[in-house]
């Protein structure tokens, strides 16, 4: 039997927060809780928001599963296209950011599809600009801090036809909770690719599912940072200096330009000495 898509996301946020625990392997986990519920689930699309958000230096990669909707509320998203769509979404983040004074930030590869069977949609966009993050260097060793900033995963997308309103998906009700009081663990998004992230999750009740759903959410951080803290709306985390930054932060380089500099004007004394002619020889 093929796993609703919103049970699959559990189980994948549940591998992360295992791996944060200090499991040698999340995967055992999964494999009992699968054992314990699977004949609870013949049948069954689970209800879940599920969020996997992908932070790379300058850009965060959001995936959003909505799985096992109310069939109303999921039949009125399919059939009204100019209302919601690939775009919608990250629309309405943008639009919000840029009333916070942030117009640099915008979004690309938006995506969406739908799963006429489970009753599901997955939306995908990334994310660009700046001001979605901030970065300094750490002056003792030349890594890069950043910091950032998460308040736009609370923002409501109310779906309108006209001046009607079809549904509103509340991310606040869902993912509110100050970022320090989310999960800190490790991720692995591929095999040997383990990362840290930072998730919640949480159950939920909402009119665009049947019953109770559960709600997802994880920051998932580049390959080779370290997470440092989370704090109301921002997340911090370090990466590692890149050989140009230590190379500008070296005692080496200063030397190295006095030696180019007094090389150029060597060079430069010579080439105007050769550029003189010699004085014709007087009578």
């Amino acid at each position: 039997m093929a796993l609703p898509e919103g049970i699959i996301s559990f189980f994948n946020l549940l591998a992360c927060l295992g791996a944060g625990r200090g499991m040698k392997a999340a995967v055992p986990l999964q494999a009992l809780l699968l054992l314990i519920l699977l004949p609870c689930l013949a049948g069954v699309a689970q209800a879940s928001v599920s969020v996997s958000a992908y932070v790379a230096v300058g850009e965060v990669s959001v995936q959003i599963e909505l799985a096992g909707l109310n069939a109303t509320i999921y039949d009125l998203a399919r059939t009204h296209a100019g209302a919601f769509n690939e775009t919608t979404v990250p629309e309405a983040i943008r639009a919000y950011l840029a009333d916070k004074g942030l117009e640099g930030i915008y979004y690309r590869d938006a995506s969406i599809s739908f799963n006429d069977t489970a009753k599901s949609i997955s939306i995908s966009f990334t994310l660009v600009g700046k001001g979605l993050m901030d970065f300094r260097y750490n002056k003792t060793d030349m890594s890069r801090i950043y910091e950032l900033r998460a308040d736009w995963r609370k923002v409501d997308v109310p779906v309108r036809d006209g001046g009607e309103l079809l549904f509103k998906i509340n991310f606040s009700s869902y993912f509110s909770k100050p970022l320090q009081e989310w999960e800190e663990g490790e991720c692995e998004v591929a095999p040997g690719d383990v990362r840290p992230c930072l998730s919640l999750n949480s159950t939920v009740e909402d009119r665009l599912f049947n019953t109770s759903s559960w709600a997802f959410w994880c920051f998932i951080l580049p390959r080779g940072a370290e997470f440092l803290w989370a704090k109301g709306d921002t997340l911090s985390f370090r990466m590692p200096p890149e050989p140009l930054d230590l190379f500008i932060a070296s005692p080496f380089w200063p030397f190295l330009a006095i030696v180019v500099i007094v090389g150029v004007a060597v060079a430069y004394r010579r080439m105007a000495i050769k550029l003189v002619k010699p004085e014709a020889g007087g009578a």
